[in-house]
């Protein structure tokens, strides 16, 4: 979920292999930096590990380079044209999070992107996750489908992002589930790039850190 949470144009960049920084080999080994944005100073470095584990891991994956940011308010209200999502993140509590992505070459996914975000309550996850599926054309594109999901026993959203309609352009799926006071959205592309897969990728993490 870069800017857009991935918009037509950032996926197009991708799928035509403009995206150089964030691209890697399938057979090269994974890499991580924390890029330059500061997460809210409110999370201790317990509560940061607990974010991150949620985040996909590259286990789940195939060989795929990975790079991490932490994310600010700041970041998430950049990703959409919502001139209240600053409002509702302050009101839902928003206290930080974290950005994992994974971006390279293979026959099931090129790009995976997964952002944990961390909130004072499960009252205010629940609060942003609501938005989120309220607002999915803002952050993902539009047209867009979203459509009530259970990953793990936990409700959450489908979220089917529209496909760029340029050569080389490969399936996107993305979803987003509450998880107590986090909310984790993931967004994937690929050959083999569906809402299954998707599913799946959420209730690894989840089953995985409950």
């Amino acid at each position: 979920m870069s800017p857009r949470f991935w918009s037509r144009g950032a996926a197009a960049a991708v799928f035509a292999g403009g995206l150089v920084l964030l691209s890697g080999c399938g057979g090269e080994p994974s890499g991580e930096s924390a890029q330059g944005n500061t997460i809210e100073a409110a999370l201790s470095p317990g509560e940061r590990r607990d974010v991150v584990d949620l985040a996909v891991r590259a286990e789940q994956l195939p060989p795929l380079r990975r790079t991490t940011a932490l994310l600010s308010g700041d970041d998430v209200v950049a990703q959409a044209g919502l001139p209240d999502l600053e409002q509702t993140l302050d009101a839902a509590g928003f206290r930080g999070g974290v950005k994992v992505e994974f971006r390279g070459i293979s026959p099931r996914l090129t790009g995976v992107e997964s952002q944990v975000l961390a909130f004072s309550s499960q009252e205010g996850a629940a609060v942003f996750t609501e938005y989120l599926a309220q607002h999915a054309a803002a952050f993902f594109g539009d047209p867009i489908e979203v459509a009530p999901i259970v990953v793990g026993g936990r409700d959450g959203w489908r979220i089917d992002p529209p496909v760029c309609d340029c050569a080389g352009a490969q399936p996107l799926s993305a979803g987003a589930v509450q998880v107590g006071t986090k909310v984790v959205v993931l967004q994937i592309t690929g050959p083999k790039a569906d809402p299954k897969m998707v599913q799946n990728l959420l209730a690894a993490s989840l089953n995985t850190n409950p």
